[in-house]
């Protein structure tokens, strides 16, 4: 996952982004899991937490993807047999904060994100999705309204030193409208440069690819298991 998030991202505003149903959660949840695991692993003196503003869905439901990207099902009567209870605990470890309040302003997400880094170094902030966020209604137009939450979140992810990843959503071809040229326009994903780092994800079944659109990077070649909803590195794909 670091390959997709960079290593210096301290500070930086994040865009995932990609159509529909291409497996941006999976993905933004695989991320934020290695960093909580990473974090959990680190000396005690150096505590750090995951925050995940859930828009799109309840805690449970998160709850559920998580388990089911550990293999694990979602009957609590199997999740107690003992074959499955060190994952399990595994999982209860992390110090990963769901927050499903839904329709949340940027001022309320700086809020709880500067009470969580009060008690515990902040290692990572995502947003799922950021469409999804209360916008500022006096804005002229909704896409105008985003940008400014973007600019707001940018400022954040600078005064708080953490990476923040927002969630967004490619918008789709329109009928009768003229085929997008291969390489992905970034004024398009991400207009006005708002953005650190823009990442773009496609996926045709169960195959996929993370391009890093800002900076250029090589494209990262991905596999998707349906089941596990989770991605896997595939070297030698195209």
């Amino acid at each position: 996952m670091a390959a997709a998030t960079g290593d210096r991202t301290q500070g930086q505003l994040i865009l995932l982004t990609g159509h529909p149903g291409t497996g941006r959660t999976s993905l933004a949840l695989q991320i934020a899991t290695a960093t909580a695991t990473a974090t959990a692993t680190a000396a005690a003196s150096r505590h750090r937490s995951v925050a995940w503003f859930a828009h799109d869905r309840g805690a449970d439901q998160v709850a559920a993807h998580l388990l089911a990207q550990a293999g694990l099902p979602t009957n609590s009567s199997m999740l107690s047999r003992p074959a499955a209870q060190a994952t399990v605990e595994r999982l209860a470890a992390l110090t990963l904060r769901i927050d499903d309040q839904p329709e949340l302003a940027v001022d309320a997400v700086r809020q709880r994100c500067a009470e969580l880094a009060a008690g515990s170094e902040l290692a990572l902030v995502v947003i799922d999705y950021v469409q999804l966020m209360k916008l500022d209604r006096r804005a002229a137009s909704f896409d105008t309204a985003l940008q400014l939450a973007k600019h707001d979140l940018a400022a954040m992810s600078r005064a708080l030193d953490v990476p923040v990843l927002i969630i967004g959503s490619q918008r789709r071809q329109q009928p009768g409208e003229t085929q997008s040229p291969p390489d992905p326009d970034l004024e398009r994903l991400d207009p006005h440069s708002v953005c650190d780092r823009v990442l773009l994800l496609q996926r045709f079944g169960e195959v996929g690819q993370l391009l890093i659109v800002r900076p250029a990077e090589p494209v990262i070649p991905m596999r998707f298991d349906p089941v596990g909803l989770r991605f896997e590195p595939a070297a030698g794909l195209a």
